[in-house]
């Protein structure tokens, strides 16, 4: 049950203008300010004139703000910004325009990958539920718009929910069978990036070592770097005409920073990753995580 309409936080007003901080600490707050990047504030419409701005922190502090130092959201961002508690990770996503456009448009039926610390790779689900959720009793809804996914059936067990949030039903599932998760834990599974993955039944990657979904390992003398295949395919540019002399690549998001990569090959999206995490190798050079782990150790030369 969609929840846009309904429910919304008793602290955002009509007509107020929306605002996240995107420059470092100016120095004119003072020390004792904890005002900080990524911070989000409000402003009434009528106190637009002259360089700075009264605002509204997220803590109902009262804030002087030079307009060079913020930048201007609609209420739908607004909303989907306020979920993410830490404020760096907040403006990461506010300066990721696909990612906000995914955000806007995500609804029930959308096919979601999610992402979260305590999983050894991304779940995939279905968005069950977009909208604003309540806070315990006697208190205002918790801040922000939320989706509540239901996990695809082999994640199942890997939620914590059964589609229950604070005593209400928003949709049902089986036991731990959902997640309620802001918009930085999901990206959408659905869209057309320009750039497909090969399909999986096509006859020449029957025999290749990887599989998008598949963890993996890239290693040489200096370094040990794991990840997720996120894609595999030809490059956009890669135009012979027989299909076997082309060379298959794959796009692989890694756990740790490596290299510039964000999932794009000439300004083209291929997969989507972490900026600063993705690497495009050839599927030849890559290992599987589960046979590098159970490689008997090679002695060194001496």
């Amino acid at each position: 049950m969609t929840e846009m309409s309904k429910s919304k936080s008793s602290r955002i007003e009509k007509g107020m203008k929306y605002f996240i901080i995107i420059t470092k600490k100016p120095s004119y707050w003072g020390p004792e300010t904890d005002n900080q990047i990524g911070m989000l504030l409000t402003s009434s419409p009528d106190d637009t004139s002259g360089r700075f701005l009264p605002c509204v922190t997220e803590n109902k502090k009262q804030l002087m703000v030079d307009k060079n130092h913020i930048r201007e959201l609609d209420q739908i961002d607004f909303d989907l910004l306020s979920a993410i508690e830490n404020p760096e990770t907040r403006l990461q996503v506010s300066n990721d325009a696909e990612w906000m456009r995914e955000g806007r448009t995500l609804k029930e039926g959308s096919h979601v990958s999610v992402s979260g610390k305590r999983f050894p790779s991304d779940l995939q689900g279905v968005v069950r539920f977009k909208g604003y959720l309540p806070n315990k009793p006697g208190l205002e809804n918790i801040s922000g718009l939320y989706f509540g996914i239901e996990l695809d059936a082999q994640f199942a067990g890997l939620g914590s929910s059964d589609g229950e949030f604070r005593g209400r039903y928003y949709f049902h599932t089986v036991v731990d069978g959902a997640l309620f998760v802001p918009l930085n834990r999901i990206r959408d599974m659905d869209s057309d990036d320009g750039a497909r993955s090969i399909a999986p039944g096509a006859d020449y990657i029957r025999d290749l070592p990887v599989m998008v979904g598949d963890r993996v390992v890239l290693y040489d003398d200096v370094r040990t770097e794991a990840g997720v295949v996120r894609w595999l395919g030809f490059l956009p540019d890669d135009r012979k005409s027989d299909v076997m002399d082309r060379k298959i690549n794959a796009g692989v998001e890694f756990d740790h920073p490596i290299g510039k990569g964000s999932g794009f090959y000439k300004q083209q999206r291929l997969f989507r990753a972490k900026p600063d995490h993705a690497l495009l190798l050839p599927v030849l050079g890559l290992l599987k995580e589960s046979e590098f782990h159970n490689q008997p150790v090679q002695p060194r030369d001496n």
